[in-house]
């Protein structure tokens, strides 16, 4: 394992302008949604990239947060991309979770595993399992038993669990009230059916999870699970079921975690573990003079906003989401009266609308908006003796002064990102400072990937509020795991919604790994209506890597035998010019996303002296002196 010190780096957060910096250190992205046929906004719900129709070239699927609208985009193998959706029969619609692209029967061809949540768990929302039938995607989740109606699933993760060939897969699931159908694994058997896996396993029951990230965690070369949950929670898993094995690592007991990646950051052959942790608090941002948005999220509190507005104006308050909210719980005026609908304006001059009425903050339910004649302010808190949130969007006809919060502090602590390393007794320690991590540096998603293919792997963090977007941050690595935040073009992402989640892909097979960034992350706020705010105006951006720096790359195809087809679980060590690369096959997938493919970077190397896959099974495939700059398939 190496060893690290502690060494002077100098770091620049948000980019377009680096005094000083060289322009090597710059990794160039271009926005080419536009010119690809990605056309897409709103709500979403991560995104998916595999080969929908087996042609070789990766496709991607989105979909999206209560009623937002799925895509199925396919690679029409020229740089642009059609919209296959009206393939897929039946046509999804709702509440879409997170999605892999899966071979379940190991037929050769990739399923589309389609999570969606069940209204709290009291509204029956079956599953999808879409399997290709000559050019349709049909959903068989019923006949294979994946359809699960009443569990309000968010990621699955194919990998085989117990050892036996076959793909299994691990559903990861906000709780139910009665506590049916946690988070849990559903085993493959006989027959290409699927039966909830190890009932008996006490973990599961009251893992409340978004999310799980698989990785070697414990240094045995095997896969392990990395669980979102409360704490953070990791296992081994066999035959003969799951092991817990988070009281030997010390990971840190994180409340927030937003997303993970474990993988080899510093060319040890050792897991190192990131950990995106942004905060899911109370924000407000103003885009413009004449706006402020208010995202309030609380529980048994209240919190609020003050802000004056001079002068003869109007207020417009828009309210979201409204199955949360609706007009009769938003209380106006000291004797708090309901607004007619979820758009209202607001005139200071009429006496109903000054005051706030009698209530107990953070017992009493509701929204309450006043006016204060005495400093020219207006008030809006939201209070609950739950957990609660809601999203308030203000424009004035005159200039809105600088807001004041009161009953939450905006300047508050809050956790930031971690980057974890495996010491020598086996327990993880925070190295963040170490890597070079940027003080203060909180992301909503995060991919490793060697994007400058110089031979080792860098980081992509999107960054947001829970109010606003903000830039996103590439991270070169130098070769030993000290990071560097660097310029990365339209890579920074868009202003527009709210950051959500990016998966890598090489969408035009130029060697390269390419970005597809989703930025709806949130509740509905009010989609189709004008004006959208907070996540419903968030693009999909597919992002080109015109990093033209002529180094050389290889990427894997693996085709399982005796293990499951796609090789899930494999180690892949890839030597060339004496430098060894690890990769593990752990699926791609991490928050709702699944990334696509197995890439690396050869700096200046042409050949690559050895590549060997360890299979999950044990055994071991070996290929020498292979070419550089091709998709190169190995079969078990």
């Amino acid at each position: 394992m190496l060893h690290r010190t502690l060494l002077p780096v100098v770091l620049w957060l948000h980019v377009p302008a680096l005094p000083g910096q060289s322009p090597a250190l710059a990794m160039p992205f271009t926005d080419v949604s536009a010119a690809a046929g990605i056309l897409d906004s709103g709500i979403s719900f991560g995104a998916a990239a595999g080969d929908a129709n087996d042609d070789g070239w990766v496709d991607i699927f989105t979909g999206g947060h209560y009623l937002s609208h799925p895509h199925l985009w396919i690679n029409r193998r020229n740089g642009t991309f059609s919209d296959g959706t009206h393939t897929m029969v039946p046509y999804p619609n709702g509440d879409m979770h997170g999605a892999q692209w899966t071979d379940l029967d190991n037929d050769g061809r990739q399923e589309l595993v389609l999570l969606r949540g069940a209204n709290y768990g009291l509204t029956p929302t079956p599953k999808f399992a879409y399997r290709r039938f000559g050019n349709q995607l049909t959903d068989i989740a019923p006949l294979i038993g994946l359809d699960l109606p009443l569990m309000r699933a968010r990621t699955p993760l194919a990998v085989d669990m117990d050892g036996n060939g076959r793909t299994d897969l691990f559903m990861t699931a906000v709780l139910r009230l009665d506590g049916l159908f946690p988070s849990g694994p559903y085993l493959q058997q006989p027959g290409n059916v699927f039966s909830s896996g190890w009932p008996t396993q006490p973990f599961l029951l009251g893992s409340d999870s978004q999310f799980g990230v698989l990785g070697d965690l414990d240094g045995d070369r095997r896969l392990d699970l990395l669980l979102q949950a409360f704490p953070i929670r990791a296992f081994r898993f066999d035959a003969n079921g799951f092991t817990d094995i988070t009281p030997g690592l010390g990971l840190p007991p994180s409340i927030t975690l937003y997303d993970a990646a474990i993988t080899d950051l510093n060319g040890d052959g050792e897991n190192e573990i990131y950990l995106a942790r942004a905060p899911l608090v109370t924000s407000f941002h103003a885009p413009n003079p004449q706006e402020l948005l208010f995202h309030p999220i609380l529980a048994l509190q209240e919190h609020g906003v003050r802000f004056p507005v001079q002068g003869k104006h109007l207020l417009t308050v828009g309210l979201g989401p409204t199955t949360s909210w609706p007009p009769n719980t938003v209380f106006i005026g000291a004797h708090g009266y309901n607004p007619s609908s979820f758009d209202f304006v607001l005139d200071p001059n009429d006496p109903r609308n000054a005051g706030v009425p009698p209530h107990v903050p953070g017992l009493s339910y509701g929204i309450r908006i006043g006016w204060d004649p005495a400093t020219g302010s207006w008030s809006m808190a939201l209070s609950s003796p739950l957990w609660a949130e809601a999203m308030l969007r203000v424009t004035a006809t005159a200039p809105i002064g600088a807001p004041v919060a009161f009953g939450w502090n905006p300047n508050a602590a809050l956790a930031t990102d971690v980057l974890l390393e495996r010491t020598d007794c086996g327990a993880y320690q925070d190295h963040s400072a170490i890597y070079g991590l940027p003080a203060g540096l909180r992301s909503r998603s995060v991919v490793a990937g060697d994007f400058d293919n110089d031979m080792d792997q860098d980081l992509y963090l999107v960054t947001a509020t829970t109010s606003n977007n903000t830039p996103n941050v590439m991270l070169r690595n130098d070769g030993l795991g000290n990071f560097q935040a660097v310029p990365c073009g339209a890579a920074v992402g868009s202003t527009r919604g709210i950051g959500d989640s990016a998966i890598t892909l090489d969408y035009d097979r130029d060697g390269d790994l390419d970005l597809f960034v989703v930025n709806g992350d949130g509740s509905a706020y009010h989609q189709g209506l004008p004006n959208p705010a907070f996540a419903d105006d968030g693009p999909a951006q597919l992002l080109r890597n015109d990093n033209n720096n002529g180094n050389h790359w290889l990427q894997l195809k693996l085709v399982g035998t005796a293990s499951n087809r796609d090789g899930i679980g494999a180690r892949i060590e890839v030597t060339a010019g004496g430098v060894v690369q690890v990769r593990e096959h752990g699926g791609g997938m991490h928050r709702f996303s699944q990334n696509h493919g197995i890439h690396f970077g050869l700096g200046q190397n042409t050949t690559v002296a050895q590549v060997r896959v360890r299979w999950p099974n044990g055994s071991q495939s070996v290929r020498t002196a292979v070419a550089a700059d091709q998709l190169l398939t190995i079969t078990q």
